[in-house]
């Protein structure tokens, strides 16, 4: 069924004096049948958490504003000053500016681990490690990690696990039944494929994790707005076809770029070639429309903006998630290994094939050129 109308309200009326006073006894307890106040909770946006908690295999979720803002909550929800944090070396680029300037600010450590060496994994573990944050697949070059074996590693040293599972969705991944404590996504990507809704999601099983996280999202001003939970609601039923979608194309738009003469690698999870395949099979059901590319080594940063300056279909834009096609520059700075010179990081969105495939032909003859 689609909803038409959010439920926006700002007040929540009591009966009398004594439903107050039960109520306040309770607040933290988060049941939404008791709040005092309607940021604690808001119908149209329970209907969604009760959604994403279903889909993800879990028993709670909180919704936020944004996919920073769960990342921010959830890292807040469990560090404190001398506590130490596991960083995969490929994240998302804005968990490492937060890491390196907010975390470091609150007297939180942070180390950078190499997302496929467990060994390296557990060797960086110290005495005030809390926390394992990891992103599967990672940005950009899209290593896929081994979920479960850092997830039992994790049990063994006491420590949190999240996941950011934004590129899989909970349609193709449930990192949850694989012993990871909490389950991050933007919601701003696939989930909603629209790119005028934002939002963000942090669901677990345990109630302590909830309750910790639920805290941290009121008392920071985090909560997802009822018109975004909305948006994102009648969304839901579109995944899968959307997902499908994607996915077909990418592979249809791979298969033309993986025998031009201008591209050195691509980089897919989900390709049959890519070094993490077998552990991409164990986790994960189909791919999605997000995929990279790095060009031959001898191209200049000039031919590479030629490149960008021919396309005609695709937009430059960081975004993806929506129907657009979308391309971007792969630009970052890895501690632990060396980064593809002239990577191009592709969004397929909507569009059909060979649309695509024109457009990406016609940009990469004037590569041919150099």
């Amino acid at each position: 069924m689609k909803l038409s109308t959010p439920s926006r309200s700002s007040e929540i009326i009591m009966s009398d004096l004594k439903d107050l006073r039960n109520r306040a006894l309770k607040v933290w307890d988060y049941n939404p049948d008791l709040a005092i106040s309607a940021n604690l909770t808001n119908k149209t946006v329970r209907i969604l958490e009760d959604k994403l908690t279903k889909m993800e295999s879990g028993n709670f979720t909180v919704a936020v504003e944004t996919g920073q803002a769960a990342i921010s909550t959830v890292l807040f929800s469990f560090l404190k000053s001398g506590d130490h944090v596991l960083i995969p070396d490929n994240v998302y680029g804005p968990v490492k500016l937060l890491a390196e300037n907010q975390l470091a600010a609150f007297n939180i450590d942070y180390t950078y681990y190499d997302p496929l060496d467990l060994k390296d994994l557990e060797y960086k573990i110290t005495i005030n490690t809390r926390m394992i944050y990891l992103e599967s697949p990672g940005s950009l070059t899209f290593e896929v990690q081994d979920i479960a074996k850092i997830a039992q590693l994790a049990k063994q040293k006491n420590l949190i696990t999240v996941v950011d599972n934004t590129y899989a969705t909970p349609l193709n991944s449930n990192p949850l039944e694989y012993g990871i404590d909490i389950c991050l996504h933007s919601l701003s990507k696939h989930i909603t494929g629209n790119t005028g809704v934002f939002g963000g999601s942090l669901t677990v099983k345990e109630r302590e994790h909830y309750k910790k996280i639920k805290n941290m999202a009121v008392f920071l001003g985090h909560w997802l707005s009822p018109d975004d939970a909305l948006l994102t609601l009648n969304a839901l039923p579109h995944l899968k076809g959307r997902l499908e979608h994607q996915h077909d194309t990418a592979c249809k738009v791979i298969n033309f770029l993986n025998t031009h003469p201008s591209i050195e690698k691509i980089y897919a999870p989900f390709l049959a070639t890519s070094a993490t395949y077998s552990t991409w099979n164990k986790f994960y059901k189909k791919g999605c429309g997000l995929f990279s590319v790095s060009l031959k080594p001898h191209y200049k940063e000039q031919d590479l903006e030629g490149f960008f300056n021919h396309l005609k279909v695709f937009k430059i834009s960081y975004g993806w998630g929506g129907d657009n096609p979308l391309i971007v520059p792969g630009r970052t700075t890895r501690s632990l290994s060396k980064f593809p010179p002239h990577l191009i990081r592709i969004y397929c969105g909507m569009a059909k094939p060979n649309i695509l495939i024109d457009d990406l032909e016609q940009a990469l003859s004037g590569l041919m050129k150099t």
